[in-house]
Formats: structure tokens, sequence, C-alpha cells
């Protein structure tokens, strides 16, 4: 059973659990299918966001880099990897980890907007801004960012432009 994977009535299960956000049962249940369903990389990913939404992200860590040692070119396991690189703080690595979804998903917004975030917070407002503008070229009214792009411009000191943009961003 090592290859196998695990059938729709399963993933249907564990979908219902995370829709009404019981992650701690879900977490359990992820743990024991693992133990069935050791190469399924489906199955490491969703513990990963589990355990994301659980705030144990190096537990996470580990299952969106088991996901990807498994299936190497995985963009939601990429994606969720640079998401809690992100959000432990390891901007740099997240960057990387954006970067190479990019190269499966070049336009994908949110990507986009997620490296921008990265690069505000290292402080490269240049690379900041052209991610969130990248981003709005393909969703030109997403109001988040909108909101994004008009902070990192007020935080570079360009407040007229900055402000104005804000301003789009809360009509929306």
């Amino acid at each position: 059973m090592i290859n196998k994977l695990p059938n729709q009535n399963i993933l249907n299960d564990l979908e219902k659990l995370y829709k009404s956000n019981q992650f701690l049962k879900l977490e359990e249940k992820l743990n024991i299918l693992i133990k069935e369903y050791k190469n399924s990389f489906l199955l490491y990913n969703i513990l990963g966001v589990t355990l994301s939404r659980l705030n144990k992200f190096s537990k996470a860590k580990f299952c969106f880099e088991k996901t990807l040692e498994i299936k190497p070119n995985y963009i939601d396991g990429l994606k969720n990897l640079g998401n809690v690189n992100k959000d432990i703080g390891n901007f740099q690595i997240a960057i990387s980890n954006f970067k190479n979804s990019l190269k499966i998903e070049p336009y994908n917004d949110d990507i986009l907007n997620n490296l921008g975030l990265c690069y505000q917070k290292l402080n490269d407002y240049e690379n900041a801004i052209k991610c969130f503008k990248k981003a709005l070229e393909l969703k030109p009214n997403h109001a988040g960012y909108l909101a994004n792009l008009g902070l990192v411009l007020i935080e570079n000191l360009k407040l007229t432009e900055g402000l104005d943009i804000l301003e789009k961003a809360i009509d929306l």
C-alpha cells in the first residue's frame, strides 16, 4: 500500500474537516493516513496547510519539503513552502521559493503578490513595487494588491502616489 493514493472519498472527508475548521482532528487523521499512504505528496501538502493553520510552522515546513521531495515541481507545494517561509520570517528563502513557483506559473498574481510582500519586508521597495504592479496587471482591481502597492509606495516616500492608490483600494 506504500504507493497507493487516497481515494476521492478520503479526500472529500479531509476537505469537510478543513472547511469546518476542525484542524486538530484533520491533523490527527492525516497523520494516520500518511502511515498508510507514505508517498502521497497530496497528503503531505494538506498536512502542511493544516499545520500552518495551527501555527505549527516548523512542522508545516517539513511537510512541504516532503511534498516537494516526492513531487519536485508541485506548484501548490512550492507556493505553500514560500508562504510558510514568509510566515516565519525567512524572506530570502521565501523569495527563492516564489521565484521557483513563477518558473512554473509565471502569470500567477498571488505568487507575485507574496513575492512583493517578501521584498517589502526586506526594504527592497523597487522589487516589491514591480511585483505588486505585475500582480495588478493580471488582476487590475484587486483591493489587496492595490493596498500593498500603496503602502510600499508610502514606505518608499512616494506619498502622493501611494495615497492615491490606497484611495482607489478603499473605493473598491
